[in-house]
């Protein structure tokens, strides 16, 4: 089993659960590579790519659709997670997490704004708090490219790839599969 992860803050805390978890340690590989441009072998029957999409520009979307149809075995499927926001809007501040750990209490915040034609900027914002006092703040901003399930379907029409939608639709869950499969 594969999995990719280009953020090294991010790998490493992937690497620390796949660690504790004796089975999954010996066969998961976690590659620092990025989705659109990993090294993955062909044959593949599933791919997933939760949370990924945003990240990705539009050229960098398309390799993606491109590398799964090409790496996928006949029958195999990507499975992809589609979420708002679908164009360039605001997105008030909202508290995204929250958790006690021993005396601690952690937050997360996130507000976006419209960046360019195809983009927002977000904001988190990652606290951390005792006895109601912060402790520490860290605030992150990243780019995040938006697009309409429409707009996702025709990229991926383009590389041969159905996309449908697959569970309940505000999950956003879409199976793509090698058109005509």
């Amino acid at each position: 089993m594969l999995a990719v992860e280009p953020s090294s803050a991010m790998r490493a805390v992937l690497l620390a659960r796949v660690h504790d978890d004796p089975e999954l340690r010996e066969r998961v590989t976690v590659l620092a590579e990025d989705a659109a441009h990993a090294s993955l072998p062909d044959g593949l029957r599933a791919m997933v790519a939760m949370n990924v999409l945003g990240h990705l520009p539009p050229a960098e979307r398309r390799a993606l659709w491109a590398s799964a149809s090409r790496r996928l075995a006949p029958g195999g499927a990507l499975i992809v997670s589609v979420t708002p926001p679908f164009a360039p809007e605001q997105v008030p501040r909202t508290r995204m997490a929250s958790a006690a750990v021993g005396a601690l209490h952690y937050e997360g915040w996130a507000t976006a704004e419209p960046s360019g034609e195809d983009e927002i900027t977000w904001r988190m914002d990652y606290r951390v708090l005792r006895d109601g006092m912060p402790l520490s703040e860290v605030t992150v901003d990243y780019r995040w490219w938006v697009a309409s399930e429409n707009r996702l379907a025709e990229e991926a029409a383009e590389a041969g790839l159905d996309m449908r939608l697959v569970g309940k639709p505000d999950v956003g869950l879409h199976l793509l599969t090698r058109t005509g499969e």
